[in-house]
């Protein structure tokens, strides 16, 4: 396991952007991993084989970890949703969704993170960045399809509640039924019942 340089003081951990980057991507591959256990500092630190002291280091502690590499990945998803996504498509809210549908890793932390505990340290911050850069940026997206500019606001928020079921019960499903069908079918289903019931004027 890789802890302090000898050239240093003991205990003063070496600041690399390897280790910032290897504890950012071991954490983010223990979340979309999710075997149901609590992912502690030193499953982190056994997994990426740094030192538990640079958790600390870079971040401050494990959910200063689990906060970066929410923020890093969101803010990637943000930016290419936003480049693939074109607000002139009269189909929008179908494209949006199409989109998303294939970003499984976005998917799956998303839901990851609505399964952590309310009470969690973790689950306060982590909720924030996923509405502002998931949920917020989803809702500004179709608001700009002609179909849901037609819905009554009453009824919108049902309209778009029904659309985030859609797309994120796939995997709230799964994490709880191992014996669900794949994730990939119900995805192609939850499209076509999407489509439909836009088509339908029925959403």
């Amino acid at each position: 396991m890789k802890t302090v340089s000898p050239n240093r003081n003991a205990g003063r951990p070496v600041q690399t952007l390897e280790s910032r980057k290897a504890l950012i991507n071991t954490v983010k591959s223990l979340y979309l991993s999710d075997g149901g256990q609590p992912i502690t500092t030193r499953i982190i630190s056994e997994q990426s084989g740094f030192n538990i002291s640079l958790i600390r280091y870079h971040f401050g502690s494990k959910e200063g970890l689990v906060e970066e590499m929410i923020k890093l990945h969101m803010s990637r998803f943000r930016r290419e949703l936003i480049k693939k996504i074109n607000s002139n498509n009269v189909n929008l809210a179908e494209k949006c969704f199409s989109e998303v549908s294939y970003d499984t890793e976005t998917l799956k932390l998303v839901t990851n993170v609505i399964r952590l505990e309310k009470s969690s340290v973790e689950h306060e911050a982590l909720k924030d960045i996923i509405r502002d850069n998931f949920d917020n940026l989803i809702i500004s997206v179709i608001k700009k399809d002609p179909y849901f500019q037609k819905i009554e606001r009453d009824k919108f928020k049902n309209s778009v509640a029904l659309y985030f079921s859609l797309l994120l019960s796939p995997f709230l499903i799964y994490s709880i039924n191992e014996d669900y069908p794949s994730i990939y079918e119900q995805q192609t289903k939850n499209y076509n019942i999407l489509r439909s019931l836009i088509n339908l004027e029925l959403l």
